[in-house]
């Protein structure tokens, strides 16, 4: 009989053929088990053995055939048995490292390696698709799998590997990698609020903050300034730039975030750029006031304007001894800031600042200027006259002295006669006017005292027995002096009637005016209110009158005979 040998693959039943004489008697024995059959009469045989008869592993066991023909002669033959039912063994590598594959790993594609039986076949599926190698004489195997076959995003992912050896034993085994090819991060704006660092902001150093993947690994610039930072649990940054890592001045930074993430992922933000202005000026003119820092009663009436140069729309506060006004400047840094008409009065000194604040938020203020506010003086009072009988004057004193005094007269053409300055004495605490021409009685007087500043107040003295307003009060002369009383003490029975715009006619100082007299003088008000209040003026009782509705007043001596019309 002649026999075959077979391999014996995992839990198969063995089948065992051959061919032998027709008839004859077969007998088959492995590992003591024996199955018996006849020989066909196309010369064929064959037998079964249950896979478990034979035990399994990897070994050969031997085959005893004995065939025994119709006359009883018997022929024994051995073969061998080799006994494969060992499932060959499947290892994995690592995946790039780490079994994460990150966008770069991805991009240059995937080599899946590991270990197995030498010579067997391995079937690889990943992501849908099938790669076939066989491992090598020293057990390694690897496939690869290029880009175009690694779905981008973050997610897990299985790959299956089919070994099967050369006894036909299989062995599948997956192995799971994670694919993360992407990466988030941002930084949060504006920077510094406006993206504008001031001079404040660089001094206190300025924070950048932002998102990223928790974990990564954030490297922040500013300008030429790099940090590197974590992302927290929760995905935010931040990053304190010092003071010494910002410019000053004025400069333009970029700032970026370059996040790469636990998987190796990096993305880079887009790049804001952040202004750098740290400083501004502000100056005011030197003729600002004036020209000698000084302001008066005409300059105050007629309001006063501060001016001066800063950066270009700079928002500007000028500061009087605290009184303030805010300007812009223009296009070209200048400003001008107006005190209105009548804000600066009195007599005192102060200083005058201007503050610039810039759009970055800089400030600056000036070196404070000395500046005197003075827009008091003292109408004349007139305290002696020298006449005659006939009433012509030949000189006349007033209080006072400190002052620059001078006399004019009103002639009676309408004119105004020429300046008469006054001597001082009595140690300087009064003024006297000594007439070369005496003036004759119905000559009314103006006597002036200014001050340094430019302030001026004039008192008009009546000259005119039982005189009126004609050629008195309404004489075109008086247009050039600022009439803030009238003297009627030294004229007798003086009958004197005067409405809101001859008070308002009589001085730019203010619509104030106050009357000596006596009890032989009277005075005649057109829409007056008597305010039944009263000021003393020199120990003398004064009542107070007031005409319209925006502050003309008259204060007129408690003697003289008030008529309201």
């Amino acid at each position: 009989a002649t026999t075959e040998i077979y391999t014996l693959s995992l839990h198969d039943a063995l089948p065992i053929s051959g061919t032998g004489e027709a008839g004859a008697t077969v007998s088959v024995e492995i590992e003591g088990t024996t199955q018996t059959t006849t020989v066909a009469g196309d010369g064929t045989w064959s037998v079964a053995f249950d896979s478990s008869a034979i035990s399994t592993g990897e070994h050969t066991k031997t085959i005893t055939i004995v065939t025994t023909d119709a006359s009883g002669n018997s022929t024994t033959s051995t073969d061998t048995l080799v006994v494969d039912t060992v499932a060959p063994v499947i290892n994995f590598n690592t995946v790039e490292g780490d079994n994460v594959i990150n966008a770069v790993e991805a991009s240059n594609g995937v080599t899946l390696t590991g270990t197995g039986e030498a010579g067997a076949s391995i079937v690889v599926t990943f992501q849908g698709q099938q790669q076939t190698t066989t491992v090598a004489g020293d057990g390694s195997w690897s496939v690869n799998y290029a880009a175009s076959s690694i779905a981008a995003g973050t997610y897990s992912s299985d790959f299956s590997v089919v070994s099967t050896d050369a006894a036909g034993n299989s062995t599948t085994s997956t192995h799971t990698v994670t694919v993360d090819t992407e990466t988030t991060a941002s930084v949060n704006g504006p920077i510094a609020g406006d993206n504008v660092i001031n001079g404040t902001e660089q001094s206190a150093g300025v924070t950048l903050t932002g998102t990223a993947e928790a974990g990564s690994t954030v490297v922040v610039t500013l300008g030429a300034a790099s940090h590197t930072v974590t992302a927290n649990a929760s995905g935010n940054w931040s990053s304190v730039f010092h003071s010494f890592e910002i410019p000053t001045g004025i400069a333009s930074l970029q700032a970026q975030a370059v996040s790469t993430d636990l998987a190796g992922n990096t993305t880079t933000t887009a790049s804001t750029t952040v202004a750098v202005d740290t400083s501004t000026y502000a100056s005011i003119s030197s003729n600002s006031a004036g020209v000698d820092n000084t302001v008066n009663q005409s300059e105050s009436q007629a309001g006063v304007t501060f001016t001066g140069t800063s950066e270009a729309n700079a928002t500007i506060t000028v500061s009087v001894g605290g009184i303030l006004r805010t300007t812009t400047a223009d296009a070209s840094g200048n400003w001008s800031a107006l005190y209105e008409s009548g804000s600066l009065t009195g007599e005192y000194g102060t200083t005058v600042t201007v503050t610039a604040q810039d759009a970055a938020g800089n400030q600056f203020t000036s070196t404070a200027i000395p500046l005197a506010i003075d827009t008091l003086v003292n109408e004349p009072v007139i305290e002696l006259v020298n006449d005659n009988a006939a009433h012509t004057y030949y000189d006349i004193s007033t209080a006072g002295g400190t002052d620059t005094y001078t006399a004019n007269t009103l002639e009676t053409n309408g004119t105004v006669g020429g300046s008469i300055s006054g001597t001082p004495f009595a140690g300087g605490t009064m003024t006297n006017f000594a007439f070369g021409t005496p003036v004759s009685d119905g000559t009314h007087l103006v006597v002036t005292a200014a001050d340094t500043a430019g302030n001026s107040s004039s008192t008009l003295l009546l000259h005119d027995q039982g005189g009126t307003e004609a050629g008195a009060t309404n004489h075109v002369g008086l247009s050039q002096f600022n009439i803030d009383a009238i003297e009627l003490g030294f004229s007798d029975n003086v009958d004197l009637t005067l409405n809101e715009a001859d008070i308002k006619a009589l001085s730019n100082n203010s619509d104030t005016v106050t009357i000596h007299g006596g009890t032989d003088d009277k005075v005649n008000i057109l829409g007056a209110v008597d305010t039944n209040t009263n000021q003393t003026i020199d120990g003398d009782l004064y009542n107070v009158y007031t005409i319209g509705t925006d502050g003309t007043t008259l204060i007129i001596e408690d003697d003289i005979v008030v008529s309201v019309i």
